[in-house]
C-alpha cells in the first residue's frame, strides 16, 4: 500500500474518498457510545451509534487550529489531542471537505457532497464523547489566522 504521503497532497480531501481510511459515507460507528440528545446538546444512551464523522487528531507538537465552516467556529487541539466532528441528527449522507492552511484545518461538511447544501448543525466532541465549546483550549495571544 502507497501511503499517503508518497503521493501528491491534494488541495482539499474530501473525507470519505481516500483508499486508506473511509471515514465518511453511510455505515461507520461513532466513537462515543449512544446518540446525540438534540434537546440538552449532549450525547446520551449505551447503544453503538452508526454516524458519519470526521476523527481529527494533532500529532505535531504545536496547537492545531479547527476552524468549523460556514460560521468559522473554532476549536484548538494540542499535540495528541484527538477531537471529532459530528454533524447534526438526520442530516442525510453528510461529507467532509478538509484544506489544511498553515497551522489549521478548515472543515466544511455538505449534504450528500453538494456545495448548495451546506450542513451547519455540527457537534465536535473530545476523546471521551464531550461536547466542546466553540473556542475551546484558545491559546493566549493565538490567531486562527
Amino acid at each position: 500500500m502507497t501511503s499517503l504521503f508518497e503521493e501528491p497532497f491534494p488541495k482539499a480531501l474530501a473525507v470519505g474518498t481516500s483508499p486508506h481510511r473511509h471515514v465518511g459515507g453511510s455505515g461507520t460507528s461513532a466513537p462515543f457510545s449512544g446518540r446525540r440528545d438534540s434537546g440538552s446538546g449532549g450525547h446520551t444512551g449505551t447503544g453503538a451509534a452508526s454516524v458519519n464523522r470526521l476523527p481529527v487528531r494533532n500529532g505535531g507538537d504545536d496547537v492545531l487550529c479547527l476552524f468549523l465552516e460556514p460560521y468559522g467556529d473554532v476549536f484548538w487541539l494540542k499535540p495528541g489531542d484527538e477531537f471529532t466532528v459530528l454533524p447534526g441528527e438526520g442530516v442525510p449522507d453528510p461529507q467532509f471537505t478538509v484544506e489544511m492552511v498553515k497551522h489549521r484545518l478548515i472543515v466544511w461538511v455538505f449534504e450528500g457532497g453538494d456545495p448548495a447544501k451546506v450542513v451547519v448543525d455540527c457537534t465536535v466532541v473530545d476523546s471521551g464523547g464531550n461536547e466542546l465549546p466553540e473556542g475551546h483550549q484558545w491559546p493566549d495571544g493565538r490567531s486562527p489566522y
